[in-house]
Parts: structure tokens; sequence; C-alpha cells
């Protein structure tokens, strides 16, 4: 589910830290999610939260599509995030 994720998200980019150089980037795209059956998430700021453990969040970038759709039975995928970490 959710929380496991979550947990595996924190586990890659525990690993990924180790292979980065200091003051590299990695950057980050991710969604909020939401369907009719259930409320939506805050999936971004929750993978910007367990990835911040790791590396500094030093900006978002919010991608927009013109294909997108505001449709509630769908994911959001008329805009997503794009997070931007360093690796002090």
């Amino acid at each position: 589910g959710y929380k496991n994720y979550l947990s595996g998200i924190d586990k890659i980019y525990a690993q990924i830290k180790k292979l980065m150089k200091k003051d590299a980037y990695v950057v980050v795209e991710v969604s909020n999610t939401f369907d009719k059956d259930h409320p939506m998430t805050i999936l971004a700021w929750d993978v910007g939260k367990v990835i911040s453990k790791h590396f500094y969040l030093e900006r978002d970038f919010i991608f927009c599509s013109k294909e997108g759709s505001l449709s509630s039975s769908t994911a959001n995928n008329n805009h997503s995030y794009c997070l931007m970490f360093k690796n002090k």
C-alpha cells in the first residue's frame, strides 16, 4: 500500500545518496493522485518529505501538460511537481 511505497522510496534514495557526489542534484517528478473511490493523496509532498531525510529539498517546479485532464476518475495528469534535491 501507500506506506510501503513510501518506505521503498526511502530505501531507494538512501542507496542513491551513497553513490552521489557532494553538491550533486537529483530531480524527482511526482504527482498527487486521486480517483473516484478515494480522496486525493498528497503523494508529491509525502515523497518530498521522505527524500528530504537524505537530501536537501532546494526547490520545486510545476510541470503543466496541455494534454492533461481534470477528470476525478483518473490520476492527476494535468500537472506534476519536479522536486529538486541537493546532496549536501
